[in-house]
């Protein structure tokens, strides 16, 4: 069990008669494996029972619109083929919309190349992975048309998932940025007006990206977690990244902000340290 699974638990007596927080909480997933497909049915069949989930292509209406009771924002990262899975089978059946950010240089590439990208890209610093090229296989552009067609919301990240912060040059950081969303759009003829950071820590982004994001894009996720009436405005979006066989109590607790007093430093010190 996580440190973070244990701590919570260990807090939820006196956690859970805090009041929850209102406005919107963004929630992030990513690669999901078949073992895990009935664990994803039950969070979201439960979480559709208590909260509203918010439709992403309405951003701009919704996304800081008061609230009475917590809101539910859903978004994926990377793109992998799971996802449209999951979005086939599972999010229709509830009738939820999410946002998917998809790295433009996975979508599509050869399965000998997968297990290179996705170490190298996704999981640089996780020594001795072994990885299953079938289970962490990306989606093909079909599959990113089908998403963007059946409601939901395409968002760019990035053309090859690097630390934006460690790019030497302005032009890698265009070329990441604004033309592998360019492509994008090109590719399922869709606007693209989201985008999320890669790793989404303090670290690994800087004033620079920052700012080309904000000229490129209407919203910018970070991966700092939070919710959206604490972030610093609409290109540093905190969200709440959650795993495969979290359980509902500790999912609830995240949406609720109960927490989120954990991360109220880092929250300050991102507000500050790039001016947001």
């Amino acid at each position: 069990m996580s440190k973070r699974k244990i701590l919570s638990a260990i807090l939820y007596p006196a956690l859970s008669l805090l009041p929850p927080k209102k406005g919107v909480t963004v929630l992030t997933l990513h690669n999901i494996y078949p073992q895990d497909y009935l664990w994803f049915e039950h969070l979201i069949e439960k979480l559709a029972q208590i909260y509203e989930f918010l439709d992403p292509s309405n951003l701009k209406g919704e996304l800081r619109a008061p609230t009475k009771f917590p809101k539910i924002l859903l978004t994926f990262d990377d793109g992998f083929h799971s996802n449209k899975i999951l979005a086939e089978r599972i999010l229709a059946k509830y009738g939820v919309k999410a946002i998917f950010f998809i790295t433009e240089g996975f979508i599509g590439i050869k399965k000998d190349k997968i297990g290179e990208f996705v170490k190298n890209s996704f999981y640089p610093k996780s020594k001795n992975l072994r990885l299953n090229n079938i289970l962490n296989a990306p989606m093909s552009w079909t599959d990113v048309r089908w998403l963007a067609k059946n409601g939901h919301v395409i968002g760019a990240h990035t053309k090859t998932h690097p630390s934006l912060s460690k790019l030497i040059s302005h032009d890698s950081l265009i070329e990441e940025i604004v033309i592998s969303a360019d492509a994008i759009e090109g590719k399922i003829g869709a606007k693209i007006n989201c985008f999320a950071f890669p790793f989404g820590t303090l670290d690994s982004v800087n004033k620079d990206a920052i700012d080309l994001a904000k000229k490129r894009f209407e919203f910018v996720f970070s991966n700092i977690r939070g919710s959206v009436s604490e972030s610093p405005g609409s290109h540093f979006i905190f969200r709440q990244n959650i795993v495969p066989n979290d359980p509902i109590w500790l999912v609830r607790m995240v949406i609720e902000g109960k927490l989120d007093w954990k991360y109220a430093k880092l929250r300050k010190l991102a507000k500050s340290r790039y001016q947001i």
